[in-house]
């Protein structure tokens, strides 16, 4: 990752050549009938990755021609060619977030020919015939050196090739160094000053480097959370200035608070902040902490150092720059990072809030334009696309190289590593992200941009002295309480959910549903706690003097005390109806509620069945049945029929006939512009179910009919 002398990476996309926001079916020409040429690339060289969104499903085709041959080495459907069959599985190719991406590397000797299918998704509900199609997609690649030669994709992969691959994405999955022991460091950073935490003798590489506060002296959440832009991470090569100046959260990718999850460089679990891209230095590193806050915070610091007989000409320095830019700056571009010099953009790492109370930030193409050129090499199709996303995200996801790893409206933080595709400059680099289309999108942009250079400089990063550095405030957080712990929740974070929840109490004291939020903070400590007995935190709420909250430590209540009970939780936001075993036990329809019922579940085999009925998009059918067995939830591949006619929620019923929904599941739920849930106590009941919605084949059918069927252990 630290050496520049690595091949560049080229981008082929089908942004909008008029400078407007219609990034799409932009192609390199037409092919065949019914075919489009997204690319022709010249060789020698490779395709690092493909990124590719709108088409119905993933039964649309693919074809890849190599050196000019009549005949497709690769002739197969975007499903398959990401995610759907080996090699071309996760993490190296995956359809999630709506969209089909593949890191798997496609050499080509002479030339390389991409085609798709024409035609993709419609755009509303009802379309009909003779509609427009829209076809977005990313193609990024490296040509080799003039005389460097390279074997074409083979026509068959031999074991070695699968081989090679399954290693790959094996390593992937893997968190490298992370049991290496280090160099430890200790030191308590004074409030309102400077602290020289080490300096390490070189030439060396720091392969690793984690760091942990002790912030248990805090007593207030919001100063906690603080705490994560008041700690400002230096770094300085070879008695330089500060190469690094960044927000030490921001650094390790916890932008606004501690986020759990592990790229390939940079993460934070257990309470731990890890950071893996290997900075080399010549003759010495000097890491420091300007503490900004009024405490003083212990710090624990481990560095993985590996000495360097001598220093290697095609290394860089390791660089990070920190970025915020508000709506000031409306009408011009959030600038990541503008610098000069011989180096390489490493990995970016983006925070963006609206104010305007809707996702059209994130339609904010980004630019890239590498030494003298005149206008950017880069040009990208929107926000959410540069990061392997699109359609404004699903829900937490963290991948090697890329992920979004907090959404809430209006709100994400997501990042990309050039890894895979390194973008390599020369004497300046320039990137930006547009402020929505027009530029006219209220909102705030953050960034770190992690880079090399050939020769120390300077951070330039634009940190402010005061509070305006903290994450803005969010004038939607009252009413997106639910989706922020939900998506804690699936970074598999209990901790952080019940630490998000003092915060949001501590910064809402009068909310309404607090004596809830409580009952539900301390549902988390439970949790975390482990222990194997039936709990007893909602006792204390039996009394309460908050009618909804005593109404729902009852229902806890009544379920533990019985192991033959269990919770439904159905969320839906068209009138809906669930059955069990052919028996109806409730009803639904609220977009800002999920509505509970108590049941009684006997030893041995259930149907569950729930009918939703026809809704404008978005529409969205969600459940989670808790037992003391497991939660029977619903899943992105459940069993479903259109307008289905005879005793359906009867265990009778055969249902062999039935598809199965293939995707991951809708946005949310709730899904904007809904945005509001009415809190409650059961954890785990949202995050660890998906929201479903069938095609609804231009609105001719009344209603949807999913099934599960599930067994209940005897001996509970």
């Amino acid at each position: 990752m630290a050496r520049l002398d690595v091949r560049p990476t080229q981008i082929v996309t089908s942004y909008d050549r008029r400078g407007g926001n219609d990034d799409f079916n932009n192609f390199a020409r037409r092919g065949p009938d019914g075919w489009v040429v997204l690319a022709d690339l010249e060789g020698p060289g490779y395709m690092s990755r493909f990124w590719f969104t709108g088409a119905l499903d993933g039964s649309h085709g693919l074809r890849m021609y190599f050196d000019g041959e009549r005949k497709p080495r690769i002739d197969t459907t975007i499903g398959d060619f990401c995610g759907g069959t080996e090699p071309f599985i996760a993490p190296l190719a995956c359809f999630e977030n709506y969209c089909w991406y593949s890191w798997v590397p496609i050499p080509f000797r002479k030339k390389l020919t991409v085609m798709v299918q024409d035609g993709g998704a419609k755009q509303t509900e009802g379309g009909k015939p003779g509609d427009e199609r829209r076809l977005f997609f990313q193609i990024n690649w490296s040509r080799l050196n003039e005389g460097e030669t390279i074997q074409s994709w083979p026509r068959d992969m031999t074991d070695a090739h699968k081989t090679a691959l399954s290693e790959l994405g094996a390593r992937w999955k893997s968190t490298p160094g992370a049991n290496v022991p280090g160099e430890r460091h200790e030191a308590i950073c004074k409030q309102k000053s400077d602290t020289a935490v080490c300096e390490l003798p070189g030439p060396a590489v720091i392969r690793e480097f984690r760091v942990s506060l002790d912030d248990s002296s805090i007593g207030s959440a919001v100063a906690r959370r603080q705490l994560l832009r008041d700690m400002i991470l230096r770094i300085s090569w070879d008695g330089s200035s500060p190469s690094v100046n960044v927000p030490l959260g921001d650094f390790f990718g916890s932008m606004g608070q501690r986020l759990k999850y592990d790229s390939l460089f940079f993460g934070y679990r257990d309470g731990v902040f890890s950071i893996r891209f290997p900075m080399p230095f010549a003759q010495s590193a000097k890491i420091e902490i300007q503490n900004l806050s009024s405490w003083d915070v212990p710090l624990t610091m481990e560095a993985v150092v590996e000495k360097l007989p001598s220093w290697p000409a095609h290394y860089g320095y390791f660089h990070a720059a920190w970025r915020k830019s508000g709506e000031e700056m409306m009408g011009r571009p959030h600038n990541v990072l503008r610098t000069g010099g011989t180096g390489k953009f490493a990995a970016c790492l983006l925070g963006a809030t609206s104010f305007d109370r809707s996702w059209w930030l994130l339609e904010s193409d980004e630019t890239m334009r590498m030494d003298s050129a005149p206008e950017p090499q880069w040009r990208g199709t929107g926000l959410e696309d540069y990061f392997n996303g699109g359609w404004y995200y699903q829900n937490f996801l963290a991948r090697p190289l890329n992920g979004i790893v907090f959404k809430a409206p209006f709100r994400a933080v997501q990042y990309r590593i050039h890894f895979a595709d390194p973008v390599m400059f020369h004497s300046a680099f320039e990137m930006n992200f547009e402020r929505g289309p027009e530029m006219a999108s209220r909102g705030v942009y953050e960034s770190v941009a992690y880079y090399y250079l050939k020769t120390p400089q300077r951070s330039p990063s634009e940190i402010a002295q005061d509070a305006s550095r903290y994450f803005p405030d969010d004038p939607m957080a009252r009413a997106t309480y639910m989706t922020e712990v939900n998506n804690i929740e699936r970074m598999d974070d209990y901790a952080g959910a019940a630490e998000y929840t003092e915060y949001f109490l501590e910064k809402n004291p009068e909310f309404p549903f607090a004596e809830t939020l409580r009952m539900r903070r301390d549902a988390y400590r439970e949790k975390i706690r482990g222990s194997s007995a039936a709990p007893e935190f909602y006792k204390k709420y039996l009394s309460s003097s908050n009618e909804v909250a005593r109404k729902q430590a009852g229902d806890l209540e009544w379920f533990y005390a019985d192991p033959s009970r269990a919770l439904l939780g159905l969320y839906c936001n068209a009138p809906s109806r669930a059955f069990l075993d052919g028996k109806f036990v409730l009803g639904a329809g609220r977009d800002d509620r999920c509505e509970i019922a108590r049941l009684s579940l006997p030893d041995g085999r259930h149907t569950f069945a729930v009918q939703a009925q026809w809704k404008q998009y978005p529409d969205w059918m969600q459940f989670c049945l808790r037992t003391h067995s497991g939660d029977v939830v619903s899943r992105p591949d459940s069993k479903y029929a259109l307008d289905a006619a005879g005793g359906w929620m009867t265990s009778d019923y055969d249902d062999s006939a039935w598809p199965r929904l293939s995707g991951t599941g809708v946005k949310g739920p709730p899904e904007a512009p809904y945005v509001w849930m009415e809190p409650h106590p059961h954890i785990g009941m949202h995050s660890g179910a998906a929201g479903l919605r069938p095609e609804w084949n231009n609105r001719v059918q009344s209603y949807v009919v999913y099934r599960s069927e599930f067994d209940v252990p005897s001996g509970r």
